[in-house]
């Protein structure tokens, strides 16, 4: 997929979210830029978000009262023994989704926290805009 506005990357993160039920876990991977966060933003609006808090860069997590309950986290600062010590398990849970940006800082933790569904998202530039590679791992 294709985006060339952050608007299309922010439609393309509500048509994942027209698939989540609940227990899954969204990698979100990319260079500093390509539209993680967009994408993030994308996928609360589909689940019923009105408010948005942006990127928990410091915050490291952001959570959003919508069905299912979304929790955002951001890695971007954290080495991967540094995650770890974040207790992300409490958010891997059946009955909300977690999004995960900067996942390849810690990403064999990430998988065994799984609750359910993994689905990595590939942000990156290509010359007109980003190209998004959605890849459901299990």
């Amino acid at each position: 997929l294709c985006s060339e506005s952050p608007e299309e990357t922010l439609n393309a993160g509500k048509r994942l979210a027209d698939e989540l039920r609940g227990g899954e876990l969204i990698l979100l991977q990319g260079p500093l830029g390509s539209g993680k966060s967009i994408f993030a933003r994308g996928i609360a609006r589909a689940l019923g978000s009105d408010t948005w808090q942006g990127s928990p860069t410091f915050a490291l997590v952001h959570e959003y009262q919508t069905d299912p309950a979304l929790f955002h986290v951001d890695l971007y600062r954290l080495q991967s023994e540094e995650v770890e010590q974040l207790g992300l398990e409490e958010y891997a849970r059946d009955d909300g989704v977690l999004v995960v940006e900067w996942a390849d800082r810690a990403p064999a933790y990430l998988r065994r926290i799984a609750a359910g569904p993994i689905i990595r998202v590939d942000l990156d530039y290509v010359e007109d805009g980003r190209r998004i590679a959605v890849e459901r791992l299990m």
